[in-house]
């Protein structure tokens, strides 16, 4: 699993609605993580990225493995993910 920083997300807005006026911005950091996972793991794969709270993308196909894209919440989720990815 390769991971690497990205920008954070935005979460949301602390103050009012008016588009006219100040706003404040509350910003998660992410992580994008690339896995790489033999095809016969990829059922297990995907729904203990998804537990993290990730946007997975579509697995592509190479050879044997199944390689997808993710974005996680950097707080612990790459670690986390690991220690549930089978092998």
């Amino acid at each position: 699993m390769a991971a690497t920083f990205a920008h954070p997300r935005r979460t949301g807005d602390l103050a009012g609605s008016d588009p006219r006026g100040p706003r404040t911005s509350v910003c998660e950091p992410i992580v994008r993580v690339s896995l790489e996972v033999p095809i016969d793991k990829i059922g297990a794969a995907m729904p203990a990225v998804a537990r993290l709270g990730a946007a997975v993308e579509t697995p592509s196909l190479q050879g044997d493995l199944a390689i997808t894209e993710s974005v996680l919440p950097a707080t612990g989720a790459a670690r986390a993910l690991q220690r549930q990815l089978p092998g």
